[in-house]
């Protein structure tokens, strides 16, 4: 029924069970998924030992207005308290560990911890049909799968907030047909190919904010098609030692509508901080906000220079040649001069720190960052 709350604990859980209570939970999330309907459920997964898959965990819950949207939710202790994140495996080549299908309208996957150990892994969250409504992916980690999360088949309205993908065989995210995402708050490390990869991208709108894309193989972020996105946001973000491009936007063809790029961070990138292909004047009929990003020089430029094709923005800094960084898996701006002292605060940019973290000061104040560190 609709407005349920079911509970897995695959240590003390028995599937015989009602799923009701923690007393009553059920030893799978493959049974709580059964067992509901509707929209405005919550299945809570204890985080006892691993929970280990032979076979994908097929979602086709779907949430409604009336209700509201499915929830699939971690913890250790305290329902409710996202306390700890219960880590769902597969050692089985080519199985995905959530797949949605028969379009899951309005599901959340919240404080989970997904990972893959096959030969020939599967993917951390995979779309397979069209389309699937307003997915959620808030505070998990997701690691070594081949992808992190695959949008086979449009996932329309994708929201990432927090957490982390990394250590991906291929990329951390791949849009492949279309359909509105935003990213806020995520790490996107170590990837294989590229933290995040656009190959289809007409009708969309594309908003990436305070994301840190740090050594993955290929680009940061990867535009790689002809299609034409409606709009475009690139703000407050790091991007770091990637093998090649930071940014790289491929099609000749402009978002149709907007283009903000604005307090972004770009240092010993493989390729430039941040390319764009076509041409100049092409690109400012729709970039209404270029400013204040900051680029390596020294020994944190990017190998092929700070931009392609991109003006430089109002603002922009240029001058880091010693490493900004508080440390090298803390991309939060330290305290040196001609390093992160260049992405600290002014009056003129209100304050905000340039890049995807904000740092922290010691003592007085008393102010809360705007953003510190991920939960």
């Amino acid at each position: 029924m609709p407005n349920d709350t079911k509970y897995v604990d695959n240590v003390n859980g028995n599937n015989a069970n009602t799923g009701n209570s923690e007393a009553q939970a059920y030893a799978d999330i493959a049974t709580a998924l059964t067992a509901c309907s509707g929209g405005g459920n919550t299945i809570y997964v204890q985080a006892g030992s691993n929970y280990t898959l032979t076979a994908t965990l097929t979602v086709s819950l779907k949430g409604d207005t009336t209700n509201g949207r499915n929830v699939i939710e971690g913890y250790t202790t305290t329902p409710g308290s996202r306390d700890g994140r219960p880590t769902i495996t597969c050692s089985t080549n080519s199985v995905h560990l959530f797949t949605l299908a028969s379009a899951p309208d309005l599901i959340t996957f919240r404080h989970l911890n997904l990972t893959h150990t096959a030969g020939t892994r599967g993917d951390g969250i995979r779309g397979n049909v069209t389309p699937t409504e307003s997915p959620v992916v808030s505070d998990c980690i997701i690691d070594g799968c081949a992808t992190g999360i695959q949008d086979g088949f449009g996932m329309n309205g994708l929201l990432v907030v927090g957490g982390e993908i990394r250590n991906c065989i291929n990329d951390g995210f791949v849009c492949a047909n279309g359909g509105d995402f935003i990213f806020d708050g995520v790490q996107l490390i170590s990837n294989g190919r590229d933290g995040i990869r656009i190959e289809f991208a007409s009708s969309m709108n594309a908003v990436v904010r305070r994301c840190e894309f740090r050594s993955n193989t290929g680009r940061g972020y990867h535009h790689q098609t002809t299609g034409t996105p409606e709009g475009m946001e690139i703000v407050n973000n790091t991007f770091r030692g990637n093998g090649a491009a930071g940014l790289e936007y491929m099609s000749t063809t402009r978002p149709t509508r907007t283009l903000i790029h604005q307090y972004n961070v770009y240092t010993t990138n493989g390729g430039y901080g941040v390319a764009f292909a076509g041409t100049a004047v092409n690109l400012s009929s729709t970039l209404l906000a270029n400013r204040f990003n900051a680029f390596g020089s020294g020994g944190q430029a990017n190998t092929s220079g700070a931009r392609l094709i991109m003006p430089a923005g109002f603002s922009d800094e240029t001058t880091m040649a010693t490493d900004p960084y508080t440390s090298a898996t803390d991309s939060s701006p330290n305290a040196t001069a001609g390093g992160g002292a260049v992405l600290r605060g002014t009056a003129a940019r209100g304050w905000l720190d340039i890049g995807a973290l904000q740092h922290e000061d010691t003592g007085g104040g008393g102010g809360t960052p705007a953003f510190a560190h991920w939960g």
